[in-house]
């Protein structure tokens, strides 16, 4: 069973493919063109020329899974890949987008908490209102932030 999930890394083929083309085809052109190994455990998407299909090719440790969806209407949004760096690599966020029909170059993307350890105390940084919450036993407390003094 095919399972997609952020801790694994893809790879957006950035030309249209024959998506007849079943799992010896497509890991032939993961190391052709894309130049990687199909075995190294990442998805690799590819869409047909008119985006109304796509294929995720995943090797699972012992076997190939593949993932295939058809829209009846609409089409997928091939977001641009570049060659530089890391060879046509979205993250997982994008790919779900992809898959759900959301353009995700328009998504801006908002701050969130992050959180940290410190010793015996679990401290949490919000920086949603440029304040520091520090979380003990007593619940959460509002700390000064330093620009505000």
């Amino acid at each position: 069973m095919i399972v997609l999930t952020s801790k694994h890394k893809y790879y957006l083929c950035d030309v249209s493919v024959d998506i007849r083309k079943d799992f010896d085809g497509l890991s032939g052109l993961v190391r052709s063109y894309l130049q990687r190994n199909p075995l190294d455990g990442s998805g690799y998407v590819f869409m047909n020329a008119q985006r109304k299909r796509i294929k995720i090719l995943l090797w699972e440790g012992d076997v190939f899974s593949m993932y295939y969806k058809r829209l009846e209407k609409g089409t997928f949004d091939h977001p641009i890949v570049t060659r530089g760096g890391d060879h046509y690599s979205i993250i997982y966020d994008q790919l779900a987008m992809i898959l759900k029909g959301i353009k995700w170059e328009k998504i801006e993307r908002k701050r969130r908490c992050k959180i940290g350890v410190l010793r015996d105390k679990i401290r949490i940084s919000m920086l949603c209102h440029s304040k520091n919450y520090i979380l003990n036993m007593s619940g959460l407390k509002p700390k000064m932030n330093t620009l505000e003094k």
